[in-house]
């Protein structure tokens, strides 16, 4: 006996099964089926089956299709447990063959249905199972309404065709594969970037997810927003290809020059020592200049800031150096080994904090500093920009004459 709500379904799949007939009034095969109506509709004679009316050319097409350990729901449009259906089970069914444990996670949640994976991958999801269809042919990977959720589709949707000639497109389900149109309305060529990419369909190349710089040429290079990463930039026919890779210690960076993960408080280009009193150029910014101080432990070492959109000219004021406007200023060029910034603080023979706020120079020395060619104690502070924000109207006036004689 069927429950009422089994019984409803039954009578349900009576009134559906109008929508496909069988030609010749006795077993069906695609040949043999006569579509009314388009959509996923109930198979005339076999419950785990159901027949896809498809418009081609202005008519509707049959197309057979399988549920695999399951039956067709014609209420939901969609394969179901036996358990949920008034279909019987058939004693001999041969074992499913295309679950595919790759796609499970489109399942996980319990819905069933077809949904599409990419342009040309339906999912089909029963009971937290997944079995993959690939559409073959000119199909690809439409949500149609009619059809209860995905089905592989001719030329549908646009977003998964050649529109443009010579031209790369992000798949429209999965934005780690993409497609190539050698012609407009010619078979689109699909591709799919390596775990952890995406496609960039601007800069058509497959750019890691975490955001690396985009790739000019072959080559493996430093993160300069995070030297201890670093990432390879691998030219193929089809564009870009990059690989991400990191220091496997935390205190290393990448250098470009050498190609290895160092520890950046090696590196000697651009570092600086105070010999003489004065005002000398910081190596590493133009916009910084350093201080060198006679006190009673030897040479203080204070780095101070020009103005916003200035930098320091060591050739200003006959040698004696001075902040002039950056646009101008053609006697600066920072030393660097590579791109890559060492933070303040990083290396303990050359700690400088950052100050974003005025504030009194230190007292003592918070960090000594030996070199050991000249032996002349200096010690490392960072001072506060020439003019902070807030700093007095008549100060500033002041300030601009002394920077504008």
């Amino acid at each position: 006996m069927y429950s009422a709500a089994a019984f409803g379904l039954l009578i349900l799949s009576f009134v559906v099964v109008k929508d496909v007939t069988c030609a010749n009034g006795g077993e069906s095969s695609s040949h043999s089926l006569t579509c009314t109506v388009e959509g996923r509709n109930s198979h005339p004679t076999d419950c785990t089956k159901y027949v896809e009316c498809i418009r081609v050319g202005g008519k509707l097409t049959p197309r057979v299709g399988v549920c695999e350990n399951s039956a067709f729901n014609p209420a939901t449009r969609n394969c179901v447990s036996f358990r949920d259906t008034a279909c019987q089970q058939p004693r001999r069914q041969a074992r499913a063959l295309f679950e595919d444990n790759a796609f499970s996670y489109m399942c996980s949640e319990g819905k069933d249905g077809f949904f599409c994976a990419d342009c040309k991958t339906l999912i089909n999801c029963v009971d937290r199972h997944a079995y993959k269809l690939t559409c073959v042919n000119g199909d690809m990977c439409a949500h149609k309404e009619s059809f209860g959720g995905g089905i592989c589709y001719p030329k549908e949707p646009a977003e998964c065709t050649c529109q443009e000639p010579n031209s790369f497109k992000e798949d429209l389900y999965d934005n780690r594969k993409f497609f190539y149109c050698n012609d407009t309305s010619s078979d689109p060529v699909f591709y799919e970037c390596d775990e952890g990419s995406a496609f960039d369909a601007e800069k058509s190349q497959c750019k890691n997810k975490n955001g690396l710089p985009e790739c000019h040429r072959s080559g493996v290079f430093a993160d300069i927003n995070n030297c201890t990463q670093y990432y390879a930039c691998i030219s193929t026919r089809n564009g870009w290809v990059q690989k991400a890779f990191s220091c496997n210690q935390s205190n290393l960076m990448y250098n470009d020059l050498t190609g290895a993960c160092e520890d950046p408080c090696t590196w000697q280009v651009g570092s600086f020592a105070c010999t003489a009193e004065g005002r000398y150029p910081d190596p590493k910014d133009c916009q910084r200049y350093i201080e060198c101080v006679a006190d009673e432990g030897g040479l203080k070492q204070v780095r101070r800031s020009c103005p916003e959109d200035y930098s320091w000219d060591p050739t200003a004021r006959g040698g004696v150096g001075h902040c002039v406007k950056a646009s101008t200023n053609t006697h600066c060029t920072p030393a660097t080994q590579n791109k890559c910034i060492i933070p303040d603080g990083t290396c303990a023979s050359a700690a400088v904090a950052t100050a974003a706020t005025p504030a009194p120079e230190p007292t003592s020395p918070s960090t000594l500093v030996v070199s050991a060619e000249l032996n002349v104690a200096t010690t490392t502070t960072e001072a506060a920009p020439t003019t902070p924000p807030k700093a007095p109207v008549a100060r500033r006036r002041r300030l601009n004459r002394r920077l504008n004689n």
